[in-house]
């Protein structure tokens, strides 16, 4: 995943850190770079579920509401993912 010329933030690099990508920095650019089990990890644990939490936002209707924004859908979403996640990695444990 290629940041370019900015460092990602803490926030970013904290959301990735469960699939321990390595930052790499190198000819002006960030990248994160993973092993190919860390990805598939990361696509079924973070990005599915992520768009799951997006479907479940608006099974509640929430996306229909006119006082609905993109950033609380985002957030929605993305504590979906979270939660579901870590509830995944300790069945699994």
């Amino acid at each position: 995943m290629d940041f370019g010329n900015i460092k990602p933030t803490n926030k970013t690099l904290k959301w990735y850190s469960a699939y321990e990508p390595e930052l790499i920095h190198s000819k002006g650019s960030w990248t994160l770079k993973w092993t190919e089990e860390k990805i598939k990890k990361y696509y079924l644990e973070g990005l599915l579920l992520h768009e799951i939490g997006h479907q479940m936002d608006s099974v509640y209707q929430r996306y229909w509401s006119p006082k609905y924004k993109k950033q609380r859908g985002e957030n929605f979403a993305n504590s979906f993912a979270y939660y579901w996640g870590n509830e995944i990695r300790n069945e699994v444990d």
